[in-house]
């Protein structure tokens, strides 16, 4: 497991992957102070979360693993779809 921040933006996440899945925790907060952390994957269920009036949407997760070649988890990169409710 590991956790990535983006200062200003008032999101993290951190990212668990295994066979045919990536297992992504948002950690999301509003201007209210609200905060959630839901759990979205790339190949199960739920692929998506509702948040604050959003629907947030994992689209990808690269690099691709190849098999015996390990990934740091910092060389991940998460792509996501926000989208207006």
């Amino acid at each position: 497991m590991y956790e990535i921040a983006y200062p200003g933006f008032g999101t993290r996440w951190a990212a668990e992957r295994w066979a045919g899945d990536a297992a992504i925790t948002l950690r999301l907060a509003s201007a209210s102070g609200a905060v959630s952390a839901p759990t979205v994957h790339t190949n199960l269920e739920p692929r998506s979360t509702a948040y604050a009036g959003y629907v947030i949407r994992v689209v990808g997760i690269d690099p691709v693993p190849k098999s015996g070649k390990a990934i740091s988890p910092a060389d991940y990169v998460v792509t996501l779809q926000v989208a207006a409710k």
